[in-house]
């Protein structure tokens, strides 16, 4: 039992890893050819280029970054970054470039890594999800999501405001109304309209 789990959680190690290096070398693929360029004429010029203040990394350097009026733009983490890029690179653009495609490989693990446990999360919820398994507060059994819009509970009703509401002033949810609706369909069917 315990091996077992062991090696689940190795196989999902082995996969994490290699989605992380499939999505870096994605990313890495997607920007290499901005190693060929120089400083572009846009906002490489004022950024880095003509930037005196990115030129070291004093104390007394880096305390102004952080001064709102330091610079017309306040970006101090930018700003830094540059002046860490100045320090080991000088000025040749394939540092700052770099920089640059591994701060998007960064971002794009992030937003995998997020969409992952929300896709997660969210299909947990169809299996009994954040409650553990237990019963959902309308009463239904696990696995079955009350409150499928997420707005509350058909027996304990929240209005639009938050507010708890009466019973009168209910909308049942799906989970909550497919009992009834699956005794009543004999009903239903045999129901023709007055006319």
């Amino acid at each position: 039992m315990m091996n077992d789990s062991n090696d689940r959680a190795k196989q999902g190690l082995r996969e994490t890893l290699l989605a992380v290096t499939f999505l870096c070398v994605l990313t890495g693929i997607v920007f290499a050819n901005t190693f060929k360029n120089d400083f572009v004429g846009y906002d490489d010029q004022n950024l880095i280029v003509g930037n005196e203040s990115i030129r070291s990394l004093s104390p007394s350097a880096v305390a102004r970054m952080f001064e709102p009026e330091h610079r017309g733009n306040y970006q101090p983490l930018r700003e830094l970054s540059y002046a860490v890029d100045y320090a080991v690179w000088g000025s040749r653009p394939f540092g700052f470039q770099l920089t640059n495609i591994l701060l998007h490989m960064l971002t794009v693990i992030g937003v995998w890594l997020l969409a992952r446990k929300l896709v997660t999360e969210r299909t947990a919820l169809g299996r009994g999800g954040f409650n553990g398994g237990r019963s959902n507060r309308c009463g239904s059994s696990p696995g079955r999501s009350c409150c499928i819009s997420g707005r509350g509970c058909a027996r304990r009703p929240v209005g639009r405001d938050g507010l708890r509401r009466s019973s009168r002033d209910n909308r049942r949810c799906l989970a909550c109304s497919l009992p009834s609706i699956e005794r009543n369909l004999p009903s239903l069917s045999s129901y023709s309209p007055p006319g």
